[in-house]
């Protein structure tokens, strides 16, 4: 199965990322890197799945789970698997 990366752009957020909402997320989204630019909160995801739109289906519904709301998709053309 091919990799995607991606980064899914979220609301902004009540507070900072706490220990406690980092906790949530790597329990929720596992191994991810996040962070917080000019106060917009995303996730960088490097997922294994069939199709990109199965990668991106699961990366937002484990991002709900942790109590976050994706509201946008990011990625570089060349994180896009060849045919």
């Amino acid at each position: 199965m091919p990799h995607y990366r991606f980064e899914l752009v979220l609301a902004p957020l009540a507070g900072e990322f706490d220990g406690d909402l980092c906790n949530a997320v790597w329990e929720a989204c596992g191994e991810v890197e996040f962070e917080q630019i000019a106060g917009v909160p995303r996730i960088a995801f490097d997922r294994q799945a069939k199709s990109l739109e199965a990668a991106v289906a699961a990366a937002s519904a484990d991002t709900r789970r942790a109590g976050l709301t994706p509201v946008r998709i990011e990625l570089a053309i060349e994180s896009i698997p060849a045919a």
